[in-house]
């Protein structure tokens, strides 16, 4: 009988396109990737040349790295690794092409990302590139979604990577119960749903796992001996995957006397340990598939990414990521409406149309699939590189122009085709955008109308005569009520069902023959609903929400607040209220509507310290729920931190003051216990509904309670329940969005469980515990300290202002009822209008022209002559013959801005103009100190002052040593690790003497 072995594969993760670092060939881009990854092939080369067994696997992305960075300025890489896999030491996987954002895609954006990693037009697929590839998947950042299996099946990928790690890096380690050894270092199955498809699974360790366990001989020795000790003992596979720019793959410079200690010596120290035992082998993912079989099954329900709590946070929360993602979404939103509106048109139309969405590289659909890249988003926080914002910017831009160009094209084509009813102020076309076969959904419509004279009410009924709820609210960032309004109206739709709406309006209108809505009290007033009723207090806060007998608002159901450091302590302030003035209806119709405002005061230096938070509340009749419009406004605090480490280069200021912020924070009134724990219900992009119990408790009881946490993407909406109640929340993809809007905290107090839901805001505290899976748990001391993805996302909110709309929806029983997740998913992706008819003329065929006439019938006189403020918080940062400088608009007055740059004491200034917040100065001499100056341009040309100068030597960024960045680790810290690597060396000798 064979003697069991331990074999050990070697993961290279090589994307070279990272969010902390920016797009230049040195230490602040992509020449960190080159030089470490250089070093591995030489290591690995160098051993076999010796006679040694070294081998491991590469995983690239190819958008980016093999199609892009790697033939510019390393294309010996490719060829070096081209030559291993021929040779059959190392294999190739598969990575998405685009290192895309693989739990938030839709189905068509999944496979072409699955299709073009293999082969794609422009060559740089692994089948393409390299003699053979594996056809096994490591998803970028771990990221898994419920039904994303059969799409790899159907591209014939039979199994896949995800971490399975002892520290805050990883997958599922805090989902499922402690694995046991030979399952935990095996093959195994993987199920999202008890019922569903399930497929092999390679459960991956990392870096930060082998400083856990001492190191990599340790673990290897340790991994023996309970091997050994088995009465049936079976192969293990130690499966190392991890990021190939890593230092820690390369031996560090250390002075001879040290070089003994573990974790020290990098890829060499792992293959000189395999290397010294005969039951030691280094294998491919291919090779060891191939003889070994999975050994359990493991369920995982929750949408997974690496990184900080397991999950979104890194790539949903911050502030930028959430401004990509509307865009991106809204590209998604438009083309499904061209889509729908093509349906009904001759092939020439809908051929203009797919041609706009999905031919070539600039179109929508390419655009967004690069937008799609995790890097756009994270993993960096709380902001990822300024280069790579950039990028990321301009490409959802395109993205969205493409999409919204192909629906105008279809709007237009519908509209001419169709002959306007008669008796009608405006007729419209209403579209629904869900699937063909969908069953009847309450679609809530809402439109800009304009009309010529006052009226005092309005009818919306169907081509068929049919009366339809309806209400006209002011606009009132237009100012010039009551011509120019909302019109809001529930329509009952199927998929993709198109129906005539006919608007009338009547005359004459006044204020004073409106009923005036009913003053709340300070018990508040009931609002009653066919499906839920609702109370607000005195403030203007909604403070009831019930469906049956079944009241939903915890106490203090809606507390906004902002947790900023106050010296070296975070504080919490908390938001006062006050009930808003001013009617908000020209018609009040079957609509009650509230308005409340609140501000946080935060101790910053200045007068602008001031959150404000508008929240308008609607409750129509009829409609599964209240509707809430969010405004919010953060103030603008002084910016003095830069982040310069090791991995994270982000090339501009912060206020790393900023810790939390919660816009729009519930506590719905839902508890569970351990034997019947909260559950959340969640959709996703592949349009699979499905859920997961907060039974964090059973897997490891120091996780009973999470300061964060968000395991959900959200395609539209999410649900809690305690299996007999839920709270419904949705999204709304025409004002703001996110991959997963809806991060939670949970806290268990006596035996119960409480949710905190915060709808577009971020919360921070403590990372989860890995203690069940043992380990010293020093490398999570270390990641905290100084990985870049634990930061607080609190710093990117500074000076933001936003507007996001919400549905808040109770029901009875466990998984929200089939008709309003219809009506959610109508809410995140309303129907699309066409104007028919409209008293602006034909020229008018969607929502934007009407609102763009609107403004043009107001007029506009030129802005007064006002000198615009200094710009703030300017960074200048070097790289190789070149400067990239970056500032914050001033408070007020900017249109454009001149930039000034001249050599340090020289005479003659040059000067540039330009729109951005950014520029880039190329043709500069390596070596030579450069003065840059800023300064902001009004309305009229009036110029403000200029920014002192700033002084910048030009030349590529060099590397930071660890010893240069083990300076930020706490002296009581760095004893501790120098204490844990004696302790390895020490047991790794003992156990090698006394292994037998």
């Amino acid at each position: 009988m064979r003697e069991p072995k331990i074999y050990v594969a070697l993961g290279f993760h090589a994307n070279f396109y990272h969010s902390w670092r920016g797009d230049t060939p040195d230490e602040a881009g992509f020449g960190t990737d080159i030089r470490v990854v250089r070093g591995i092939l030489d290591i690995l080369d160098a051993a076999n040349a010796a006679g040694r067994d070294a081998r491991g696997y590469w995983e690239f992305d190819n958008l980016f790295t093999l199609e892009s960075i790697l033939p510019a300025h390393a294309p010996d890489i490719i060829e070096r690794v081209r030559r291993r896999v021929a040779a059959g030491r190392d294999e190739v996987i598969l990575a998405p092409y685009n290192n895309g954002m693989f739990s938030a895609m839709t189905a068509r954006e999944l496979r072409a990302t699955l299709e073009w990693a293999v082969r794609n037009p422009w060559g740089s697929g692994v089948a393409d590139l390299f003699p053979t590839y594996t056809p096994v998947l490591r998803p970028q950042e771990y990221m898994f979604t419920t039904g994303t299996i059969p799409y790899l099946q159907e591209h014939g990928i039979a199994a896949m990577v995800l971490a399975y790690s002892n520290y805050p890096f990883t997958a599922f380690s805090n989902f499922v119960p402690a694995l046991p050894p030979d399952q935990r270092f095996n093959p195994l199955w993987l199920k999202t749903e008890a019922e569903g498809p399930r497929i092999v699974l390679l459960p991956a360790v990392s870096l930060g796992d082998i400083v856990n366990f001492g190191s990599f001989e340790r673990w290897l020795l340790h991994l023996r001996r309970w091997q050994l000790a088995q009465s049936d003992p079976v192969d293990l596979l130690l499966h190392i995957n991890f990021d190939a720019d890593a230092e820690t793959w390369l031996p560090m410079r250390l002075p001879r006397f040290l070089r003994w200690l573990p974790n020290t010596g990098g890829l060499e120290e792992y293959i000189t340990a395999v290397n010294r035992y005969d039951w030691a082998e280094f294998t491919t993912l291919k090779e060891y598939l191939q003889h070994h079989q999975p050994r359990g099954t493991v369920l995982v329900r929750q949408d997974m990414a690496d990184g900080a709590w397991d999950g979104q946070y890194s790539w949903a929360e911050k502030f930028p990521s959430q401004w990509l993602w509307t865009r991106l979404e809204q590209s998604r939103l438009a083309e499904q409406r061209a889509l729908v509106l093509a349906e009904s048109l001759e092939e020439e139309s809908r051929a203009r149309v797919h041609g706009l969405l999905f031919t070539g590289r600039y179109s929508a659909f390419f655009e967004r699939i690069r937008a799609l890249s995790t890097t756009h988003f994270g993993m960096s926080t709380p902001l990822v590189n300024e280069e790579r914002q950039e990028v990321a910017e301009r490409t959802v831009r395109l993205a969205l122009e493409q999409a919204s160009a192909a629906e105008r094209l279809a709007a237009e084509r519908v509209h001419s085709r169709h002959s306007s009813l008669a008796a009608c102020d405006y007729e419209l076309l209403v579209a629904d955008l869900r699937d063909p076969g969908d069953r009847t959904a309450t679609s809530f419509v809402r439109v800009p109308i304009w009309w010529p004279a006052p009226v005092r009410d309005v009818q919306v009924t169907t081509a068929n005569g049919q009366s339809l709820p309806a209400a006209v609210v002011p606009l009132q960032e237009l100012d010039a009520p009551p011509k120019s309004a909302e019109l809001w109206f529930l329509l009952p739709l199927v998929g993709r069902e198109q129906q005539r709406v006919c608007v009338r309006l009547q005359g004459p209108f006044a204020h004073a023959a409106q009923p005036a809505p009913e003053k709340p009290g300070a018990a508040g007033i009931d609002t009653p609903n066919a499906s839920v009723s609702a109370k607000w207090d005195a403030a203007g806060r909604l403070v009831a929400l019930a469906t049956d007998d079944f009241d939903v608002a915890g106490q203090n159901w809606v507390r906004p607040f902002v947790t900023y450091r106050v010296g070296n302590e975070p504080r919490t302030f908390e938001a006062s209220w006050r009930s808003a003035e001013g009617d908000l209806l020209a018609s009040s119709g079957p609509v009650e509507r509230r308005r409340s405002v609140a501000t946080i005061a935060l101790p910053a230096e200045d007068n602008n310290n001031t959150v404000k938070i508008e929240i308008a509340w609607t409750l129509f009749a009829n409609a599964p729920g209240v509707i809430a419009d969010v405004h919010v406004a953060y103030p603008y605090t002084p910016k003095r931190d830069v982040l310069h480490t090791l991995q994270q280069k982000l090339r501009r200021y912060i206020d790393l003051r900023w810790v939390e912020v919660a816009p729009f924070p519930i506590e719905p009134n839902l508890r569970g216990t351990h034997r019947r724990p909260l559950r959340v219900w969640k959709h996703n992009w592949l349009g699979i509904t499905s859920s997961y119990d907060l039974n964090y408790a059973d897997v490891n009881p120091r996780n009973a309670s999470w300061d964060s946490f968000n395991h959900q993407v959200t395609a539209g909406w999410v649900a809690i329940t305690d299996g007999e109640r839920g709270l419904l929340l949705a999204q709304c993809a025409d004002t703001w969005s996110s991959p997963a809007f809806a991060p939670m905290r949970l806290r268990e107090i006596d035996g119960q469980q409480r949710i905190w839901v915060n709808p577009f805001g971020s919360y921070h505290g403590r990372q989860m515990d890995y203690s069940h899976l043992g380990g010293s748990g020093i490398a999570n001391e270390i990641a905290e300290r100084k990985g870049a993805q634990f930061r607080p996302n609190g710093p990117s909110f500074n000076g933001q202002s936003h507007r996001f709309r919400l549905l808040l929806a109770p029901y009875r029983g466990d998984a929200p009822p089939a008709e309003l997740q219809r009506s959610a998913r109508s809410f995140f992706y309303p129907p699309t209008v066409v104007y028919l008819r409209s008293p602006a003329g034909s020229d008018v065929v969607l929502p934007r022209d009407l609102l763009a006439w609107i403004r043009e019938q107001r007029g506009s006189s030129p802005p007064a002559a006002v000198a615009p403020g200094v710009p703030r918080a300017v960074l200048v940062n070097p790289t190789a013959g070149a400067a990239h400088v970056v500032w914050d608009p001033p408070s007020t007055g900017a249109t454009s801005y001149d930039i000034a740059w001249r050599r340090k004491g020289g005479e003659d200034w040059q000067q540039q103009r330009l729109q951005s917040t950014r520029a880039t100065i190329a043709n500069l001499i390596d070596g030579t100190e450069y003065e840059f100056r800023v300064r902001a341009v009004g309305a009229g040309d009036e110029v403000g002052e200029w920014t002192p100068p700033h002084v910048c030597r030009i030349g590529a960024v060099g590397e930071i040593g660890f010893g240069e960045e083990a300076r930020g680790l706490k002296r009581t810290l760095l004893l501790r690790v120098f204490a844990h690597s004696i302790w390895a060396a020490l047991t790794t000798w003992w156990e090698r003497l006394t292994l037998h």
